[in-house]
């Protein structure tokens, strides 16, 4: 990642009429307790955020900004809502003080209007806004929520899905043994890749600019999965079954991705 020097960007204490710089690291580490507050994974976009937003506010060309912690606070939380994370932002909020949870995540201060805008002008497209041309499995699986398509902001053009696939079992016709869960691994994985291109050639078509090269996906909820598909195994025995279908989920997407994923598994 990317450091900033820490003399970048001086934060106004309005108390003691001083001005110091900004310690990045503390503000970085607000950032990840938010996100892991809402049980939120999302590891390109904490690297990138912060060092976006102080990339845009450190233009020599401009006069610099005489910019408070929570003017800065409510920037990011501004953003953080802008992509799709309204819990994230207002577990950030409220990780400034009390006084700013309460306040409305949408409002700007003052003078913002003379800062270099993090988001202006910048196009997105919402979760329910992508509009693919779906296959009727495929928005089986959409509208059970095994696969959730996620927003995105041209600041990143990252194609994420989030994919649950202990929600294989809330499909008209579901696993029925363990060996038809293992055959459904790489369908899925398949069907998670075809739905992620789209999603490329949807960004490519609408803006005429090509999504980032690599993808995310999320895999969620895999302790469900093993609970629903053996819940007469052992503990040790799940957990192995547990590392076992990870394994083969993965193994499995990366074969059928001819592009970089970034995979995580969540619960």
């Amino acid at each position: 990642m990317i450091r900033f020097q820490p003399n970048t960007l001086l934060i106004y204490d309005p108390a003691s009429q001083t001005a110091s710089p900004l310690d990045q690291e503390a503000l970085q580490s607000r950032l990840e307790n938010a996100f892991a507050q809402c049980g939120k994974t999302d590891p390109l976009l904490l690297e990138t955020l912060l060092e976006t937003l102080l990339r845009r506010l450190d233009q020599p060309e401009l006069p610099p900004p005489q910019t408070t912690m929570a003017d800065l606070t409510r920037m990011l939380s501004q953003t953080l809502q802008d992509l799709g994370q309204p819990e994230v932002a207002q577990a950030f909020t409220c990780s400034h003080g009390n006084a700013e949870c309460d306040s409305a995540v949408q409002t700007q201060p003052a003078h913002d209007a003379k800062l270099p805008s993090l988001l202006q002008e910048t196009r997105y497209i919402a979760t329910d806004s992508w509009n693919l041309a779906l296959t009727p499995e495929l928005q089986i699986l959409i509208q059970k929520r095994v696969l959730s398509l996620q927003p995105l902001s041209e600041l990143r053009r990252v194609v994420t899905v989030e994919c649950r696939p202990s929600r294989l079992y809330d499909l008209p016709v579901s696993p029925r043994t363990e060996l038809e869960l293992h055959l459904l691994l790489p369908q899925l994985a398949q069907q998670t890749v075809d739905v992620i291109r789209m999603m490329q050639n949807a960004v490519l078509a609408r803006w005429n600019l090509p999504a980032e090269h690599v993808a995310q996906i999320h895999v969620q909820e895999m302790n469900a999965l093993v609970q629903v598909s053996c819940p007469s195994r052992t503990v040790k025995a799940r957990q192995q079954f547990g590392e076992q279908l990870r394994a083969e989920f993965e193994s499995a997407l990366r074969q059928v991705a001819t592009f970089p994923l970034f995979v995580d598994f969540c619960e």
